[in-house]
């Protein structure tokens, strides 16, 4: 029972990030069209900071409500938001318009990411953890492959309204699941302040080295999703590549982290994600262009999951919460700094520049992977007998 409600939360949780994907390109898309790339960077930005803003207090949420409920409610509020750029169009090109959905639909997507990724780490297997939110990985990680580029083939095609209405019916798939979720998932007892210990933030200082790590690779994945569209016209194919790319490597990085250290996977992965982002900056060409963006979403996607794994596998059942929600900040920490601080760097000098950047940013990663790997190396036991005498 527990195996089925884990594919129904990867389900439930994937139907919800399919429908963050698809307004992922279009609300920034339209918000520039309207008032430029600030306005295009304000709307990704908004989006993430409701989102983080949510998943501090989720796992305060996760005491005193059930799995399920959660779940239910985050698709709600991806969904119901979604309706009203569907049906209305003053909705979907008014710029504040735009950005007030996607603030609501922030809470939403924050609460999602944490109650799902939580609910996998609790359902899986003992010694097969990696390999369980490799698969939810790929699950979340395969709708950014369509979503994008669906939402921007739409959005080209027709009005703001259609890939709004596609975005409001996805989660309705993650809805019927629910009642799978709740027969799986261990039974909820609502927390009381007198027999509940505090939420454990300690667990923090254990997790800071992956997070550090994943901050910067996460920057770049939100700006190359907020501006690729507004920078050239292959954006629609480097996007599915890009994203086909992420999704895979996600599950491979998720199977290799049971194996070997996530810093290992992160130091060399870093390098190959700078290499493919300056290919996209300094190349107009199609193919270099695609063969690039399937070399940065293999580093990148490979840095998500490594650093995922490497913050549960420090952790203990009862600090799961903390790590999702730490995790989970990490990224829409990055993606709201892909869409703000990029957007204002774009103004200011070009794209080419802000592109650099970026794939000097994805170095960070390699940096702090090498430092993992020799911290992980001077505290084994035949480094500490080496280092006594």
């Amino acid at each position: 029972m527990s195996a089925a409600a884990r594919r129904a939360v990867i389900l439930s949780g994937a139907s919800g990030f399919a429908s963050m994907y698809v307004l992922l390109s279009v609300s920034p898309a339209v918000a520039g069209r309207q008032a430029g790339s600030v306005a295009a960077g304000a709307a990704t930005g908004i989006f993430m900071i409701a989102t983080v803003l949510t998943q501090v207090m989720t796992p305060w949420a996760m005491r005193r409500w059930s799995t399920p409920r959660l779940l239910a409610a985050s698709l709600v509020l991806l969904g119901l938001p979604a309706g009203l750029i569907s049906v209305s169009a003053e909705v979907s090109t008014h710029v504040p318009s735009v950005l007030l959905v996607a603030a609501v639909r922030g809470i939403g997507f924050g609460l999602v990411t944490i109650v799902a990724t939580s609910a996998v780490a609790t359902l899986a297997e003992e010694g097969k953890r990696g390999a369980a939110l490799g698969w939810y990985g790929l699950a979340t990680a395969t709708t950014g492959i369509v979503g994008p580029a669906l939402g921007l083939a739409l959005l080209d095609a027709t009005t703001a309204q259609v890939p709004g209405l596609v975005a409001a019916v996805l989660p309705v798939i993650g809805l019927v699941l629910i009642p799978a979720v709740a027969r799986g998932v261990p039974a909820h007892r609502p927390a009381s302040a007198a027999d509940t210990p505090p939420i454990p933030w300690r667990a923090l200082g254990k997790i800071w080295l992956p997070l550090a790590s994943f901050v910067p690779a996460a920057t770049v994945y939100g700006g190359i999703y907020t501006f690729l569209y507004l920078s050239t016209s292959n954006a629609p194919a480097l996007l599915l590549v890009f994203g086909a790319a992420f999704a895979v490597a996600r599950l491979m990085s998720g199977r290799l982290s049971d194996r070997i250290s996530a810093y290992v996977i992160i130091a060399p992965s870093g390098l190959l994600a700078a290499g493919g982002m300056a290919g996209i900056a300094l190349s107009a060409n199609l193919p270099v262009q695609a063969f690039a963006a399937l070399v940065m979403g293999v580093g990148i996607g490979s840095i998500a999951n490594a650093t995922l794994s490497g913050v549960m596998s420090r952790l203990t059942g009862d600090e799961y919460p903390v790590g999702s929600m730490a995790w989970n900040m990490a990224f829409d920490i990055g993606i709201a700094c892909g869409g703000l601080f990029i957007g204002m760097l774009v103004a200011g000098v070009d794209y080419l520049g802000a592109y650099l950047v970026m794939a000097g940013l994805l170095l960070v990663p390699m940096v702090l992977g090498l430092l993992g790997v020799v911290r992980a190396v001077g505290s084994t036991p035949q480094s500490a007998d080496r280092a006594r005498t």
